[in-house]
């Protein structure tokens, strides 16, 4: 008998290590996923601004939008083991709504966007320091069908993030 009750309580002392050092794990894990945030969360932010034409769209020229999506997906791809696949797939909508990417060797993601909107001209409000060969940097496809695709993406990635987060819907 004595014996019995030492392989049990040997037993659930295994239990327990085993599901406190799951609980750190999942602790650090969360923690990660945060910092990737606090890094990922501005880059799609100004992206999102960017493509549609809100807040500081008009700071932000075509090279430095592609930069952001080198960055982002460095960040991305880099952690997207400690995501959910829904994540990933979240993600992956969101920046197939931005760019159109693959459309040729050695050439850059496109923009899918245009250069004028109701919104403005990104010619003008760059003046001189627009340069010619951003023309061919976006796709050209209709600015408010764009904006609306993007609105979407980055609504459902940033809804994504929260889950991942732990994080519940706000009141």
């Amino acid at each position: 008998m004595p014996l019995l009750l030492a392989y049990v309580a040997l037993l659930i002392h295994r239990l327990q290590t085993q599901d406190e050092q799951r609980h750190w794990v999942n602790q650090k894990v969360i923690e990660r996923r945060i910092e990737v945030f606090a890094q990922m969360g501005p880059i799609a932010n100004d992206l999102f601004c960017f493509l549609t034409w809100r807040g500081r769209w008009k700071e932000t020229s075509p090279e430095q939008a592609v930069v952001m999506k080198r960055d982002i997906d460095r960040l991305f791809y880099v952690n997207r083991y400690i995501f959910s696949e829904d994540f990933c797939v979240r993600y992956v909508g969101f920046i197939d709504s931005c760019f159109a990417t693959y459309q040729s060797a050695n050439t850059d993601a496109k923009l899918r966007t245009t250069l004028f909107s109701s919104n403005g001209d990104r010619r003008l409000h760059f003046g001189n320091d627009w340069k010619e060969h951003w023309d061919s940097c976006f796709t050209h496809e209709e600015p408010d069908l764009c904006s609306e695709r993007v609105a979407n993406a980055y609504h459902h990635l940033m809804t994504a993030f929260r889950a991942e987060l732990g994080s519940e819907q706000p009141n």
